[in-house]
């Protein structure tokens, strides 16, 4: 069976190596191309970074979400 990721695997990108990670997935996501740079910064300040232990499942398929789900990677 699947474990979830818990919320207590949430942390804001406040290290060089998240930025970095960060700025790759964003500088390499067609989505990402056509922001601004004042979006792109929204984006920044209110993205946060979940590591889900190997076999762990992000979300299920047909449940509910508020907010978008990036995997920068891993699948």
């Amino acid at each position: 069976m699947h474990q979830r990721c818990h919320c207590t695997d949430i942390c804001r990108i406040d290290t060089i190596a998240a930025m970095r990670k960060f700025d790759d997935l964003m500088n390499t996501s067609p989505w990402a191309a056509g922001l601004s740079a004042a979006d792109r910064a929204r984006v920044a300040a209110e993205t946060i970074t979940r590591e889900c232990h190997e076999g762990a499942l992000a979300c299920r398929k047909g449940e509910p979400v508020d907010h978008w789900i990036g995997v920068a990677e891993g699948l």
